[in-house]
């Protein structure tokens, strides 16, 4: 999946924060919808929560997110 900026708005746009492009920068999903959709397509329970990891370039500000590397999140850590 990937994510890519725009200086302007865009319908249905995900709105991220200014940092996102910076090293050590996160950030959340909060679309109920969309996460819903991702869920189903990769087939996640939808009891636990997973951490996706990603690739930033900054030249063409997209960032590249490997769905298949996600990882399951422990609530008691």
């Amino acid at each position: 999946m990937a994510v890519q900026g725009f200086t302007r708005k865009v319908k249905d746009a995900i709105r991220v924060p200014s940092n996102l492009f910076d090293p050590n920068g996160t950030f959340e999903i909060s679309s109920t919808l969309f996460l819903e959709s991702v869920r189903k397509r990769m087939e996640w329970d939808k009891n636990l929560t997973y951490m996706v990891p990603g690739h930033c370039d900054l030249g063409s500000k997209l960032v590249v997110f490997y769905l298949n590397d996600s990882e399951i999140i422990n609530d008691e850590d």
